[in-house]
């Protein structure tokens, strides 16, 4: 298969994600999803954002997963999780493929916590669009509580 291919069914998935947060939020219930690859995280956020458009991220995770398709060095779906869900960074996929997908969280509501292990291109991006981010070497010295709060 090719790698255009795999995208259809990993963009079906997500949409699907996306559908199943919506339905349990929209029934007023808690939403949490667990999956085995970060790129289930795209039909997350999208489902809760689609709900509550002045939805907060915060990302705690070593990485930051704003990577884009025409940044990526691998090219893996499941470095973009946060870029996906992103208005300003839209143009950056493929429109035609991620049409449905109608980006609305907003940059200064994410917050990441842990970063560890940052590209060159998601920081410039986190840095372009003023997105607060916490290392593990800022937890250590300023401490969980302080960056808590701060996020």
């Amino acid at each position: 298969m090719t790698f255009f291919r795999l995208l259809h069914y990993v963009l079906l998935l997500i949409l699907q994600v996306s559908q199943m947060v919506r339905q349990v939020l929209n029934e007023d219930r808690l939403c949490i999803t667990l999956g085995g690859d970060h790129a289930i995280g795209i039909g997350t956020i999208h489902g809760f954002t689609q709900m509550y458009s002045e939805s907060c991220l915060l990302w705690i995770d070593a990485h930051a997963d704003i990577n884009t398709m025409k940044n990526s060095v691998s090219g893996n779906m499941h470095g973009m999780p946060v870029a996906f869900n992103l208005p300003e960074l839209q143009a950056h996929f493929a429109p035609k493929k991620t049409k449905w997908l109608q980006p609305k969280l907003r940059p200064e509501r994410i917050a990441y916590i842990g970063l560890r292990d940052v590209d060159s291109p998601e920081r410039q991006i986190m840095d372009e669009l003023g997105i607060a981010s916490f290392s593990m070497r800022e937890i250590d010295v300023m401490g969980i509580r302080q960056v808590r709060n701060d996020s």
